[in-house]
């Protein structure tokens, strides 16, 4: 087992330095023995990858640095969130052709019998299926939606010619812990996946943030930045109107990203601060905003973050009351958001809380679907954004529509 954990960790160092936005996402995802996975192969269910130890075994490292990639696209992609009721094997098939053009033309190496087609290039793996089904394409592999052999016996590894080494699995409850950890079937709720869409969409934007540091972005990655749900609104327009910069926007390599290098011993940049001032961010998580709102919120505020790179950020959440209080400083990473509350709505208390506050707010950002009866009297002192999926109903601030990206 050490000599399998060895190849796995050269082929995540190696990444590091040849792919880096590949390999940020890789390095996001523990690796977990699988010997129950048929075929004997790697695979991800979003949160983590699985591998076969023969299948470590039996590819170089160089092989190894492909297929980790081929599942981090598969990650950023979101495959394993987008199947629906489709056929979940045609949808592997689909999902591969969709990204291992990709992962060659980034100059990484892959397994030989692997799906590629230049037909597909630049398809959608949506539209993809839909091809492959209307002609009747077969492909005679196993591996079903939760990584475990069903019926049969499994037959068609990758040593029969099999060109599914590399499986997108339904996202689901997990049994056990560290290398005992499996799927149990059990598949998650709405709600959890809604909460992994978002996280897996920071992710994303930080490995695309990363790798553009580096003046090493694969070219085929960057519609899928855009796809996947990049800011819609330029907040610095906004922002720098009330707060003046010190610092131009850039990214350094003398003073390094302290959680990746504590964390995951990877050398990489931190932004340099911009001077933005201390914002404060204010998310409605009532029952009335849906999750797919939810999402949109979470993407605008990475951008804020990216775009504007604030001195400080206190990010609250609310519906009747405030449910929760984050804070984030320049040099950190942006942690993903747990979504708290889901009862009625209040903006008040939002208000009170910023003139409470023990720093001095410059601007607040307000995130809402406008589902609002109790709009303060006075505005404050500060300049208001609401940054709304609902009508411009406020009695003051700036409204900035999103219900065109819902």
């Amino acid at each position: 087992m050490s000599d399998i954990l060895e190849k796995l960790t050269k082929a995540k160092s190696r990444l590091v330095n040849k792919q880096p936005f590949f390999a940020h996402l890789v390095l996001g995802l523990p690796l977990v023995e699988a010997d129950w996975l048929n075929p004997q192969t790697m695979a991800t269910d979003m949160e983590r990858i699985y591998f076969h130890p023969k299948f470590v075994e039996e590819h170089s490292v160089t092989e190894l640095m492909g297929v980790l990639s081929h599942e981090a696209m598969h990650v950023a992609y979101l495959h394993g969130l987008r199947r629906g009721t489709r056929d979940h094997l045609l949808w592997n098939v689909a999902c591969d052709f969709a990204i291992n053009l990709i992962v060659l033309d980034a100059g990484l190496e892959l397994p030989k019998n692997r799906l590629l087609d230049e037909k597909y290039r630049d398809w959608s793996a949506q539209d993809i299926y839909s091809d492959l089904e209307k002609n009747a394409i077969k492909i005679n592999v196993s591996f079903p939606a939760n990584g475990k052999p069903q019926d049969g016996d499994g037959q068609g590894s990758q040593g029969d010619g099999n060109p599914m080494w590399g499986g997108v699995m339904d996202p689901q409850q997990t049994s056990g812990s560290g290398d005992d950890e499996q799927p149990s079937g059990k598949a998650l709720s709405q709600a959890d996946i809604a909460q992994l869409e978002q996280e897996l969409k920071v992710k994303v934007q930080q490995a695309a943030e990363a790798a553009k540091a580096r003046g090493n972005l694969p070219a085929g990655v960057e519609g899928l930045i855009k796809a996947i749900g990049a800011p819609k609104i330029n907040w610095k327009d906004y922002i720098q109107q009330w707060v003046s910069g010190h610092t131009p926007d850039n990214y350094t390599w003398s003073r390094p990203n302290r959680s990746m290098l504590v964390n995951h011993r990877v050398y990489m940049p931190r932004m340099q601060l911009n001077g933005a001032g201390i914002g404060l961010l204010s998310i409605d998580t009532s029952g009335s905003v849906s999750d797919k709102e939810l999402v949109e919120y979470i993407t605008e505020i990475t951008g804020v973050i990216e775009i504007c790179n604030p001195d400080k950020l206190h990010i609250i959440q609310h519906d009747a009351v405030i449910q929760r209080h984050d804070i984030w400083e320049h040099g950190m990473d942006f942690k993903d958001l747990k979504v708290k509350g889901r009862g009625g709505t209040c903006i008040q208390p939002s208000f009170k809380w910023a003139e409470q506050c023990d720093d001095v707010i410059d601007w607040m950002i307000c995130f809402t679907d406008m589902g609002i009866g109790d709009y303060p009297k006075i505005s404050p002192s500060f300049p208001v954004l609401w940054a709304a999926t609902g009508p411009d109903n406020a009695p003051f601030g700036t409204y900035i529509p999103l219900k065109d990206a819902i």
